[in-house]
């Protein structure tokens, strides 16, 4: 069973909500230094109940883009049955269920560039089936083995892979009693519980408050200039390779979420 704290008040980069809830350290993007930047049409879903480990499985490439973790899973495998749903743009969704003798149900939700196996997401799969309850990881659109391209920000459309996953299993008759996100997933968990009053209770795990914050970290000094001119920025790693591009239209949708105002829209029904 799921519990939170009492909430506790601190400086700097910190959740808080107006509704009394738990208060979460925020760091969406680990390797930066200092503080960062913020129609439901449903196809039937398709469900291949197979076992799966924890390693993903070959995926086309034309399908998903691969991208690594934000930590190397160091979890021991842990299987469960795979469960395709499309999105409403109809990308196929990859996730595992991993059942217990119950209906109850909680949603996790990895970060930036992470996927569905990342350690922190595997190791809560295994603690709540082993205390009796249901778990579902999966990774959105253009993450992992899910289909579509990766984008920068896309904060919104990775919300709406979550109303695709909670209809899904809403359908099946599960009991949703939380949605977990750890990182960027902690911040689309809660834009989710802004924008859908559908849940009971929302974690977040280490995500960002002030997402205008930090990005020079990322994408260098003068970042909107560079982006305004090319239209993109493409980020290399320190050895020059090639990672991920930076649309204008993703920086915006990163700079236009708004925590404070998304964790104000949450229903006082909703455990924070």
């Amino acid at each position: 069973m799921l519990s939170a704290g009492a909430a506790h008040h601190h400086s700097g980069s910190y959740f808080g909500s107006s509704n009394d809830n738990v208060v979460v350290k925020a760091d969406e993007e680990p390797d930066l230094t200092g503080p960062s930047a913020f129609g439901e049409a449903h196809s039937k879903p398709t469900t291949r109940r197979e076992a799966s480990s924890v390693q993903p499985s070959s995926t086309p490439a034309a399908l998903s883009l691969s991208m690594p973790p934000e930590k190397s899973p160091q979890s021991p495998v842990l299987c469960g049955q795979r469960v395709l749903i499309p999105n409403e743009h109809g990308e196929k969704l990859v996730g595992l269920l991993h059942e217990a003798c119950s209906k109850e149900l909680v949603i996790l939700c990895h970060g930036f560039r992470a996927t569905k196996d990342d350690s922190i997401l595997v190791d809560l799969a295994a603690t709540l089936t082993r205390e009796g309850t249901n778990a579902f990881r999966f990774d959105f659109a253009g993450n992992g083995e899910s289909e579509g391209g990766f984008q920068y920000g896309n904060y919104r459309k990775e919300a709406n892979d979550l109303r695709s996953v909670v209809s899904y299993f809403s359908e099946q008759k599960y009991d949703i009693i939380a949605l977990v996100g750890h990182s960027k997933g902690g911040n689309v968990v809660l834009l989710y519980a802004s924008m859908y009053h559908d849940v009971t209770a929302i974690v977040n795990i280490s995500g960002r408050f002030a997402l205008e914050q930090g990005i020079e970290g990322r994408l260098g000094k003068n970042f909107m200039q560079k982006i305004k001119k090319e239209g993109f920025i493409d980020v290399r790693n320190k050895r020059g390779q090639f990672e991920y591009r930076v649309t204008e239209e993703s920086l915006r949708d990163r700079l236009s979420t708004d925590t404070l105002l998304s964790s104000r829209s949450i229903s006082k029904d909703c455990r924070f």
